[in-house]
């Protein structure tokens, strides 16, 4: 059911070819680890350049900083590489009509927000997260607080 209309080796090549293009495409397959130039900046200039073109990212990462990434920079869906072909068609589809996708792997590690009847959100927190947030209410540093919680910045920003 799908027609494929051009296919690039990057991201500034994919960019090129997209201008050059007649026909408007639906949807862009990207891969987070494109060269030359960058998936989030590619992204970016599709979005700002294109924005009824859809973008579908395709990524063997599944890191929340790495899926916000790409949704803020213009992506209305984030597929793992290892996904079933079917589920990657599912992505697409999803993506093409409803205009978002994300895996269920994804989305389970991305929203950890339960509703309760009441409509309030609830944000489940492990201890170590409920600490940081405790610390981040203080006036020390971030490296202040790392050495306080005996971790490295880079964790500290997994948990920010």
């Amino acid at each position: 059911d799908l027609n494929v209309i051009l296919e690039a080796n990057n991201g500034k090549e994919l960019i090129t070819k997209l201008q050059a293009c007649q026909t408007l495409h639906d949807l862009c397959i990207v891969d987070i680890n494109m060269p030359e130039m960058n998936v989030y900046d590619t992204a970016a200039e599709i979005r700002k350049t294109w924005p009824e073109i859809k973008i579908l990212a395709l990524s063997m990462y599944d890191t929340e900083l790495n899926v916000i990434k790409m949704l803020r920079n213009g992506a209305n869906g984030y597929v793992l590489k290892d996904a079933d072909p079917e589920d990657l068609r599912v992505a697409i589809n999803k993506v093409y009509k409803d205009g978002f996708y994300h895996s269920d792997l994804v989305t389970g590690r991305m929203l950890s927000i339960l509703h309760d009847p009441n409509g309030k959100m609830n944000i489940e927190m492990n201890d170590r997260e409920l600490a940081f947030l405790g610390y981040c209410c203080t006036e020390l540093t971030y490296k202040e607080i790392a050495d306080q919680m005996f971790l490295s910045p880079r964790t500290l920003d997994g948990y920010r």
